[in-house]
């Protein structure tokens, strides 16, 4: 885990402790923000889910992969594929579920939403802007890259080598992905 990642989820977990604290505390909670406009607390962390490193998942789009065999220089975009906004809002749920159970929500479920919405599988540039489009409906990530007819496959092989590959390792991967 890089330090940069560790401060903000221990600085976005203290905000979500804060909070629920504050309810609890407050003689009228239910007039603060977060029950009056929870979607604006929502974007707020869906934006520090953003700033925070994604973590690959090990998949990627059979374009992407067939583009990286063609040239190992390719660099894919990532896409979130589940939305981060989401991710904002299920954080607004676990605060006031807790709340309502009068006590802080714990470090592990916060940290738990927060890298589940830092997953990203790699696509094309193209795909991406197409799941754009398609993620604005309320969908699954699976039904959104379903609609735009892109197919994920494994291939942490392919992406996650490091340095330069031998044309043995290179033939390999031609020959593994290169098939439909």
């Amino acid at each position: 885990m890089s330090q940069s990642y560790e401060d903000k989820l221990r600085k976005l977990f203290e905000v979500c402790e804060d909070t629920v604290a504050g309810l609890l505390k407050a003689k009228k909670p239910f007039d603060r923000k977060i029950f009056t406009n929870p979607s604006s607390y929502a974007r707020l962390f869906a934006n520090e889910i953003h700033d925070m490193s994604v973590i690959w998942t090990g998949y990627a789009s059979r374009s992407a992969v067939l583009k990286k065999l063609k040239d190992p220089k390719y660099k894919p975009t990532k896409d979130h594929f589940h939305s981060r906004q989401r991710g904002g809002e299920k954080l607004v749920r676990l605060m006031l579920k807790r709340f309502g159970e009068g006590k802080l929500p714990g470090f592990d479920e916060v940290k738990a939403i927060v890298d589940k919405y830092r997953e990203v599988h790699y696509v094309t540039s193209q795909e991406n802007n197409k799941l754009k489009n398609l993620m604005d409906v309320p969908c699954t990530h699976k039904q959104a890259y379903e609609q735009a007819q892109i197919e994920i496959i494994q291939a942490k092989d392919l992406f996650g080598k490091r340095g330069r590959q031998s044309e043995a390792w290179r033939q390999k991967m031609l020959d593994k992905y290169n098939k439909k």
